[in-house]
């Protein structure tokens, strides 16, 4: 539960995600964090997220401060961290300094990861674009069948099919339909799309889950894959 409500300064936007993941309404209190959160609900070595989890007391001088991180997150090998989202513009100035001095040092004390999220490492390059995509088709009630066919088929092909040849190929329901399978198998890591490259089209290849991969190793929001 959350430590505190999030608030409208006059500047920021607040709102709720709709989480997956989490099973309820997310809060965040600008665009960096509800950007972030389209990656937390998505990233499968995520395994749980929350909102303004906790508050870090610390000292400033004589002055006792209080610093509440954006998000605690937990991932899927056991690993915690607390991550605060921030726009590039203000990591270097020293109020913020301190608070980051702060969360690095408590989240030391307990084995945790301190992170911190900007603006321009979260929206750079396609990935984000790419789980946006993936999130609108993440709810759809599509046939269960048609998931088979089509990892039956992506896992039986040599080299990667294109979406556009997996189309082609599966005409038993509208190509409109298997479009919107492949895309919700994607986004629940029942198929790997290359999500860094460039944005999602028709001539996106489609690969089968690697069985041997794991993401227990990955204990930041953006590993290095």
């Amino acid at each position: 539960m959350a430590v505190r409500q999030v608030r409208n300064h006059g500047k920021n936007i607040i709102g709720h995600f709709p989480s997956l993941k989490m099973g309820r309404m997310v809060a965040f209190e600008s665009t960096i964090e509800r950007d972030l959160l389209y990656l937390l609900d998505f990233e499968p070595h995520v395994k749980s997220f929350a909102e303004q989890p906790l508050t870090i007391s610390y000292w400033e001088e004589t002055k006792h401060r209080r610093y509440t991180p954006d998000f605690k997150v937990e991932f899927t090998g056991g690993q915690k961290g607390l991550v605060e989202c921030k726009p590039q513009v203000f990591v270097k100035k020293e109020v913020n300094i301190k608070k980051f001095t702060a969360g690095e040092a408590w989240c030391a004390e307990r084995g945790w990861n301190y992170e911190i999220i900007t603006d321009q490492a979260l929206r750079r390059g396609f990935r984000l674009d790419n789980v946006k995509f993936l999130t609108r088709f993440a709810r759809h009630q599509l046939p269960l069948t048609l998931k088979y066919r089509i990892k039956a088929f992506v896992d039986a092909q040599k080299t990667a099919p294109s979406i556009d040849q997996i189309m082609e190929t599966i005409t038993s329901e509208s190509p409109a339909i298997v479009r919107a399978t492949i895309l919700q198998m994607a986004f629940h890591n029942e198929l790997t799309l290359p999500l860094n490259e460039r944005l999602i089209d028709l001539d996106t290849l489609v690969y089968p889950i690697d069985p041997k991969e794991t993401y227990d190793e990955y204990t930041k929001i953006f590993p290095q894959k």
